[in-house]
């Protein structure tokens, strides 16, 4: 039977901030979606709940992620998780102490402040929860609804590079490419500019995989890891980025910051250009 793993999402807000951070972090483990539990205790407005969080999460094989503003009820939660031996990341606690530090501020520790439930704060949420349905293949038939598709080979940063760019607001879906496997021709009718290729020096993957290969316990990799595979997989890949004449970006050696960036900066070109060409027509 497959091992399941808990993950609870604690807040005295929404709980988007920590459930973000958890699934970015997940996606860096070869979990199936089956074998981790999300857990929401969101909204939390009394801090009498908090133990019975800590047990509930003690019975199982669980980590707690937690941002809670009032100082007090942070420190209660971390002594409770402590005393009942359950991993804990006080996620609003330490980025709001190394802010502290930093800049010789105190925070306010107001609930829910860190949240303004404005237009942007929404539609973050909802690019959030649609990007999460469109993980790794899934719902290929709602692909006309993305602002961006990412396409590439295993291993190559899709899903944190999803979630981030959905943090952003952008409704984010990612297509693996798969030797053998015919491309859903719904990825080459799309807008122009919404479809990116994302490949990788052959080295570095191949090294990347082996280490996937090691941490779950084996030394075999099969395929998964072989150069002659890995080569065949990433010259598959660049015919699909050629026939659908895709914007491709090596992300060999960078962070996910700078490859989303550098999505951005190539979408904000092409809007500029559409812009600069529709004015022209526009002119007498």
């Amino acid at each position: 039977m497959t091992e399941r793993f808990h993950v609870y999402i604690v807040s005295d807000a929404t709980g988007v901030s920590a459930e973000m951070a958890a699934r970015a972090a997940l996606a860096q483990f070869n979990l199936e979606p089956r074998q981790v539990k999300l857990h929401r205790y969101v909204g939390v407005t009394d801090a009498q709940h908090l133990p019975g969080i800590v047990r509930d999460a003690q019975a199982r094989r669980s980590v707690l992620v937690y941002t809670l503003a009032t100082a007090d009820w942070a420190a209660q939660f971390e002594r409770l998780a402590a005393q009942a031996d359950v991993p804990a990341l006080d996620l609003l606690g330490l980025t709001t102490r190394a802010i502290s530090r930093a800049f010789g501020l105190a925070p306010r520790a107001t609930p829910a402040v860190h949240h303004r439930l404005d237009a942007a704060y929404f539609a973050r949420v909802e690019a959030m929860e649609w990007t999460v349905r469109h993980d790794d293949g899934r719902a290929q038939d709602h692909l006309a609804e993305a602002d961006i598709v990412l396409l590439g080979v295993s291993r190559v940063s899709k899903t944190p590079l999803s979630i981030y760019l959905a943090n952003r607001g952008c409704k984010t879906a990612n297509v693996p490419l798969i030797l053998g496997v015919p491309v859903n021709e719904a990825v080459f009718q799309m807008p122009r500019g919404r479809v990116f290729g994302l490949t990788i020096d052959a080295g570095t993957l191949i090294e990347i995989r082996r280490n996937r290969v090691r941490q779950l316990g084996t030394t075999d990799g099969g395929e998964y890891a072989d150069p002659e595979t890995v080569q065949a997989e990433l010259a598959f890949a660049d015919e699909v980025f050629r026939r659908g004449r895709f914007p491709v970006i090596d992300v060999t050696g960078r962070a996910v910051e700078e490859t989303a960036a550098e999505i951005e900066r190539i979408m904000e070109r092409r809007a500029a250009r559409r812009e600069a060409a529709q004015q022209g027509r526009a002119d007498p």
